[in-house]
């Protein structure tokens, strides 16, 4: 009897512990523009538990591109988001005050064709960045969402090759990556902009691949692209909260670039 009443004591001093820890995890929302590998840091940080040891219960919510990314952040459904240089513009642009906290990766975009556009095209794989661009005049460009990075680099790198996005393009609203590369596998689009691996993706799928890398354009060497950014209210009230949050991501980061295969061959 003394021992399942200890028995009973042991178990009930766990569950306690067990609830006292889940009670010591602050909620936090990190509100994404998109799943890609852009955002690395962020889903090894949640999968590898370093947030949790970190005593935050992180949620990640994709919410399809930067304006309802940034809606997410401003309105305080999520405390932070994250999101490229332009999403930052053009909220200051709107007399908005974000802080970015860290840079979560550094430009990875890839502009990926479809086959049938290139070959309609005569495209020469072989040309320079800007003559591959050039010949990407009345291109239908799906976007994750209008107004967003997706869009406003497809449009930067078509001017880069001399095009007038205004008059030569053609932005469509389609969504993430899955839809991206359905939109193109039935027609609905030429091309798009967005991370790795959608090239591989689409060449696999035999609809498309890329046509311009982003390390094929010395202007973007070393471009800082995703940033963390909260607003400077919460950042205020809850510095200890955003500390750890921070910490997390850079622990990610260091993970990510001291053992790159084998992190990634794990989240495949």
């Amino acid at each position: 009897m003394a021992q399942l009443r200890l028995k009973s004591l042991a178990l009930g001093l766990c569950a306690s512990l067990a609830a006292l820890a889940a009670s010591a995890q602050t909620k936090v929302v990190i509100a994404l523009p998109i799943n890609s590998a852009a955002m690395a840091p962020i889903f090894y940080a949640a999968d590898a538990g370093i947030f949790k040891r970190n005593g935050i219960d992180i949620e990640t919510p994709v919410l399809r591109g930067g304006p309802p990314t940034s809606a997410a952040l401003l309105s305080g459904d999520a405390q932070f988001m994250t999101g490229a240089g332009y999403d930052y513009l053009r909220l200051v642009d709107s007399g908005r005050v974000v802080r970015v906290l860290n840079f979560v990766s550094q430009l990875t975009n890839e502009f990926v064709v479809s086959e049938k556009f290139i070959k309609a095209r005569n495209i020469d794989l072989n040309a320079t960045p800007k003559q591959r661009l050039a010949a990407l005049k009345g291109l239908r460009l799906g976007a994750v969402s209008l107004g967003g990075a997706s869009e406003s680099f497809g449009r930067w790198l078509l001017k880069h090759g001399g095009l007038d996005p205004d008059k030569e393009a053609q932005p469509l609203n389609i969504g993430g990556l899955p839809q991206l590369l359905g939109a193109m596998q039935t027609d609905g689009i030429d091309g798009f902009v967005i991370s790795p691996p959608s090239g591989k993706m689409a060449q696999r799928l035999g609809v498309g691949r890329t046509l311009v890398d982003y390390k094929e354009i010395p202007e973007l060497d070393g471009y800082q692209f995703i940033g963390l950014d909260a607003r400077p209210d919460w950042i205020a009230a809850n510095a200890a909260i955003a500390e750890k949050v921070i910490r997390s991501v850079v622990e990610a980061q260091r993970a990510i670039v001291e053992r790159p295969l084998e992190i990634g061959r794990a989240h495949v």
